[in-house]
């Protein structure tokens, strides 16, 4: 897997972005790892620009999608995975995540959401929303796994793994005795390192990605991490990407602008002494991350909505 991938959800502040020039960017510059998911609805778009003419090989990239809470039953998953293959246009993923651990009702599939009319995508996506927070479905986890594993054994995903879990969502997993995730996707930037969990994880063989790296607000503005960027010359954003993977993480910015889809590559010409890491590791958590907000401007607080 390559060590920095592109967030491809294209939701921002409530209103959806367009990223069909920006994976073309993106790809130019050298971006192998693209992760989507089928709630994003860029999935189609990314098969688009994988299929466009001078595109690097298939063999080059990897693929990274996730199925959507309302798809947490055995033949959701599936049909969600399958779905998902088919937008993309590939026979196979790299990697397939379960995007978060809570089950809601399944409403219908939410097929290309992105063709889709704000109301239907609504009610699809978070069912019901005439409480606090959709109900749960009551699908077991150890169901939604099974399936996953499924989806492995048939070869439809060369491996699977999770999003937005937490210990003890894992341990229901491990505790069930089956085969564990390969990949916990979930946030991680300074103020909210999760260093107990990403080392649960590593204990286990269990890889760290870290959705939306650079979204806390006010984060790239700390003073520590402008004055260790300084020493280094490089972007806030450059050191706190580079923090991630010395700590074994997989970071997976996302970004529409060509300078800083460049900058987010560009961390491998340096590295962040012991004592840069303390300083970073002692940064106190700027607020919660927008996670990029959703197509219809729901309120985060309200839904529990993980995007990343």
């Amino acid at each position: 897997m390559p060590r920095v991938g592109l967030g491809c959800s294209p939701y921002r502040q409530g209103r959806r972005v367009s990223l069909d020039d920006a994976l073309e960017i993106a790809i130019d510059l050298g971006y192998r790892l693209l992760d989507t998911a089928e709630v994003y609805g860029t999935e189609r778009q990314i098969g688009e620009a994988l299929g466009r003419p001078g595109a690097p090989s298939r063999s080059e990239f990897f693929l990274v999608s996730k199925v959507w809470q309302t798809n947490h039953g055995f033949d959701e998953v599936i049909a969600a995975a399958e779905a998902s293959l088919r937008r993309l246009g590939v026979r196979a993923l790299e990697l397939y995540l379960v995007h978060a651990p809570e089950s809601w009702p399944h409403a219908a599939e939410l097929g290309d959401v992105s063709r889709l009319d704000p109301e239907t995508l609504r009610t699809r996506v978070f069912p019901p929303l005439n409480r606090a927070a959709p109900a749960p479905a009551g699908v077991p986890l150890e169901e939604t796994w099974a399936a996953m594993l499924e989806l492995q054994s048939r070869g439809l995903a060369e491996r699977i793994g999770v999003s937005n879990f937490q210990r003890s969502d894992l341990e229901r997993i491990l505790e069930a005795d089956l085969a564990p995730p390969m990949v916990n996707q979930i946030e991680c930037y300074p103020g909210k390192a999760q260093r107990e969990l990403v080392r649960f994880c590593q204990d286990r063989g269990i890889l760290v990605m870290a959705h939306s790296p650079l979204s806390a607000p006010r984060m790239l503005q700390d003073e520590a991490i402008r004055t260790v960027a300084d020493l280094h010359d490089k972007t806030p954003a450059q050191v706190v990407l580079r923090w991630n993977v010395q700590r074994g993480v997989v970071p997976i910015p996302s970004s529409v602008q060509r300078g800083h889809l460049a900058d987010n590559l560009d961390i491998f010409d340096f590295e962040l002494s012991v004592d840069d890491l303390r300083t970073i590791d002692g940064i106190r958590a700027p607020g919660p991350v927008d996670e990029q907000e959703t197509m219809a401007g729901q309120d985060r607080k309200r839904t529990e909505v993980h995007w990343g």
